[in-house]
């Protein structure tokens, strides 16, 4: 690769530690909510830590190559990462294909699991940012309209597996992008009001999906059978207490709450490390919204700063739909917390995302340091604010 398409820039820090934490935090948390399943199941404990141990070295790795790749080389390669998440998709139909709880949604790849679902979050992310940053030429060439398609498309594919809060997640941050793009909030209001409609029509029309709603109103009318995985993370969570039972000391994770490593791992957290734990939780994934928000703002062109508002609006709509499953503020539904649920695609794709954004924020430090000959004096928010300005 050549240097000229590298950033030589320096991280934003204030962003990097969060990152690092939640992952230290994930690692822990995996390994504690997993170890006496995996004992039990398997007799071996670390099965598990020792698979996300790998996924965590090769996301950092992932994270800290694509940071320094410059922003206009993944713009190019739109089609291609969006070709081989259809690729990804495809494999679900041959017999590499995995279901799993009633839905096919893994390929089985040499032992480990790929998810194309996850890269479908990010794939949607970086065509709709194409899309709106598309020249004149570009909207005539076919993989406009192939981008244009490809979000939509994922939404529903996601909700044949079916896995329709993944398909919530491409979707929310999809309309994210077009609301940094400035789309006119009254469309913006259409479709959240499409999508909304669409949610609670597949809810009360889909026999399994309005039982969970029936659930989710009184966990306690099935309290054996689907209303089970709700109780035991309320348990969880309520057992928790201000300060916690104390890393690895939880009960719920002793065969009575189903998928405690992954799913519900919050309420792990919040069972063994309590009120306290969870604020520091919330705490850093606020921070890094607040300075991925931040890194958009002063992007140095309008893909990057639209690229980087989705995936940060994506990593926050996810992270708060976990935390509200576990304390039943939303139906039950199965989605991992980003950096601390155990998932090899997930783990990866989201690390590499990261990395997208860590490489955006370069360019300050980089412009400072005069580090990147090429890089613009000011971002792409000052440029658009100073043509509104005359």
């Amino acid at each position: 690769m050549r240097n000229r398409y590298l950033i030589k820039g320096k991280w934003d820090n204030w962003l990097v530690l969060p990152i690092l934490v939640m992952l230290f935090i994930g690692i822990v948390m995996v390994y504690s909510a997993s170890y006496f399943e995996m004992d039990f199941k398997h007799d071996d404990p670390s099965k598990l830590i020792i698979k996300e141990l790998i996924f965590a070295l090769v996301g950092l790795f992932s994270m800290w190559f694509i940071s320094k790749i410059d922003h206009k080389r993944i713009r190019s390669w739109a089609v291609i990462i969006n070709v081989l998440t259809w690729a990804a998709y495809a494999l679900l139909l041959t017999p590499l294909g995995q279901e799993f709880h009633g839905g096919l949604r893994w390929v089985m790849i040499g032992g480990f699991t790929l998810m194309p679902s996850e890269l479908a979050k990010y794939a949607g992310i970086v065509a709709v940012a194409y899309v709106m940053t598309a020249g004149k030429r570009e909207r005539n060439s076919r993989s406009y309209l192939f981008l244009v398609v490809c979000p939509l498309a994922y939404v529903l594919f996601t909700l044949l597996q079916p896995d329709l809060s993944t398909a919530i997640v491409i979707a929310v941050s999809a309309v994210g992008v077009l609301f940094f793009a400035g789309l006119n909030l009254f469309y913006v209001f259409m479709l959240a009001v499409l999508g909304i409609s669409g949610v609670l029509g597949l809810i009360l029309f889909v026999g399994y999906r309005s039982a969970r709603l029936s659930v989710f109103l009184d966990p306690f009318i099935d309290p054996l059978g689907k209303g089970y995985q709700t109780i035991q993370s309320l348990y969880a969570v309520a057992s928790g207490g201000l300060q916690g039972a104390g890393i690895g000391n939880g009960k719920q994770k002793m065969l009575y709450l189903p998928l405690s490593y992954n799913d519900y791992i919050f309420s792990i957290y919040a069972e063994e490390l309590g009120f306290i734990g969870c604020i520091v939780l919330i705490m850093l994934l606020s921070i890094i919204v607040f300075r991925g928000l931040k890194i958009a703002a002063n992007a140095p062109d309008k893909f990057s700063a639209l690229a980087v508002g989705g995936i940060i609006v994506q990593l926050g709509i996810q992270s708060i739909m976990n935390m509200y499953v576990s304390v039943n503020l939303v139906p039950s539904t199965g989605i991992p917390f980003p950096i601390i649920s155990y998932g090899g695609t997930s783990l990866i794709v989201t690390l590499a995302a990261i990395g997208f954004v860590l490489g955006v924020s370069r360019y300050e430090s980089a412009k400072k340091t005069k580090a990147f000959e090429n890089i613009e004096n000011k971002s792409y928010h000052a440029l658009e604010r100073q043509k509104r300005n005359g």
